[in-house]
């Protein structure tokens, strides 16, 4: 199919303009167009469940089937939200594709955001390949499931600005956010992996969480994962000041330690422990641990076990003692 010429669409849900040729001939479709989005209501065409509508205006000029095989480059300008009386915008998108199946490069460029992705990978496996490389440090949660037999090696870089967009449209639930930085490189052949995310502020239905990073590091071995976060509030009345989670998978296993709060607030949490995985289920054991909730202290003892299997809990052997009983 070939098309070249112009649509338009004039409805109380939807303006929209179409200039261009879109040509389906050849194994790999071309799109050269300019399309204006001058009204959509995203809730009355089934996009969204509130009263959200945009406009922008957008050039392709690419070739491709689908994301593995996209070159070419798509424009989008004067990104405009409405909700009710509230307005936000962007000024534009740049989203770039080029190279080959093995060495293959999308870059971002935005106001608000900019990143790239280069290296040998394909878009559409990455989830799949994403579960190979976690499998091959613990098997069992991906017993019986196709895994890709190819092999990715690529880095990711992704840089987002503080911007009301993101906490007023694109994710409900989050009040405010300090923009985002993540790096990222894995080569599923080695089963190698680094990446490092940090976040300076969140605050998600009224708890606010600041300064939290993210590393993991894999070498075929271990799969070592920390997370950190300088302060987080829950409530007026609990202040958790340090917090961190350290946790090493291998050979079925997780091993972990969860370090929150301190003394002189008042909350106080060490939680080690270590979870064995199988293909029909988990037991998850508690090694001694203490938490102080409010000057409140328990302490858990030796033989916590808990077995769970086809997602589903069976039972536990609990030892847990306060101190004020």
């Amino acid at each position: 199919a070939f098309f070249e010429g112009k649509v338009m669409v004039d409805d109380p849900r939807l303006r929209f303009r179409f200039n261009g040729t879109v040509d389906l001939q050849d194994s790999i479709p071309a799109f050269q167009f300019n399309a204006s989005v001058q009204y959509c209501n995203l809730r009355a065409i089934g996009l969204t469940r509130d009263s959200l509508s945009v406009t922008t205006e957008v050039k392709m000029d690419a070739t491709g089937r689908r994301w593995d095989d996209w070159q070419g480059s798509m424009r989008v300008n004067s990104i405009a939200f409405n909700r009710g009386g509230a307005h936000w915008e962007i000024d534009s998108v740049l989203l770039t594709a080029a190279g080959s199946e093995k060495n293959h490069r999308i870059t971002l460029q935005s106001d608000v955001a900019a990143g790239k992705m280069e290296g040998n990978f394909r878009p559409s496996h990455l989830s799949a390949s994403l579960k190979k490389f976690t499998a091959n440090y613990l098997p069992s949660l991906f017993a019986g499931d196709r895994l890709p037999e190819e092999d990715m090696d690529f880095e990711l870089t992704l840089n987002v600005k503080e911007h009301p967009l993101f906490s007023k449209v694109l994710l409900p639930g989050i009040e405010s956010m300090g923009g985002m930085e993540l790096y990222g490189r894995m080569n599923t052949g080695r089963n190698e992996m680094s990446m490092n995310l940090r976040l300076p502020y969140v605050v998600y239905k009224g708890v606010g969480l600041r300064e939290f990073r993210l590393e993991a590091r894999g070498d075929g071995k271990e799969l070592n994962t920390r997370a950190s976060l300088y302060d987080c509030i829950p409530s007026s009345k609990i202040h958790l000041p340090v917090n961190l989670l350290t946790a090493v998978a291998a050979n079925d296993s997780v091993q972990f330690r969860l370090l929150s709060g301190d003394s002189l607030s008042g909350t106080y949490i060490d939680l080690p422990g270590w979870l064995a995985c199988a293909p029909r289920g988990y037991a998850l054991h508690l090694l001694p641990a203490v938490a102080e909730i409010t000057y409140k202290r328990w302490e858990v003892k030796h033989n916590n076990v808990f077995f769970f299997s086809d997602s589903s809990f069976n039972e536990a052997f609990v030892s847990l003692e306060n101190e004020e009983q």
